[in-house]
């Protein structure tokens, strides 16, 4: 893991666009640990348990819609974690039987580094407000809603 702090994993199968991304997140006091295809990030965000997760949707193997399929599957972390989906294809259409509300989709071409780092931030610190409530189960449609409307994405 790279960096400290708040614990973020970051899918994505191009290294350029991993080594602008990491950086920043780092400088802004995140912990990033690094998957370059989609086996690599369901193994390490289930054994790691990190805070929020970006998923890459166009990944060699394993599509960023089956390791979001997997991460949900697990009842004790996944189910509950904030997901935030990236894609480069702007006309692909999430399916709603795994998106639906519950996930952040941002296409990379209509949001820059700046604000894919502020969702980030944003994700973190909604998780942390309920934390610190001492909720442990919180409804994941809730906190994602309050992350997109604090983000001007609902």
């Amino acid at each position: 893991m790279q960096g400290e702090g708040k614990s973020v994993l970051f899918v994505e199968d191009e290294r350029a666009y991993r080594k602008v991304v990491v950086p920043r997140l780092v400088a802004e006091g995140m912990g990033v640990i690094e998957a370059d295809t989609g086996e690599s990030g369901v193994k390490l965000g289930l054994a790691q348990h990190p805070e929020v997760v970006i998923i890459d949707i166009m990944l060699p193997g394993m599509d960023g819609w089956e390791v979001l399929r997997r991460i949900r599957e697990d009842k004790e972390w996944g189910y509950n974690v904030p997901v935030i989906l990236l894609t480069s294809l702007t006309a692909q259409k999430p399916p709603e039987d795994i998106v639906n509300q519950t996930t952040i989709y941002l296409e990379k071409t209509a949001w820059d580094l700046n604000d894919i780092v502020r969702v980030v931030k944003e994700a973190a610190s909604v998780c942390d407000y309920y934390k610190s409530a001492g909720k442990t189960d919180w409804d994941l449609v809730e906190v994602t809603g309050k992350i997109k409307q604090r983000m001007g994405l609902s």
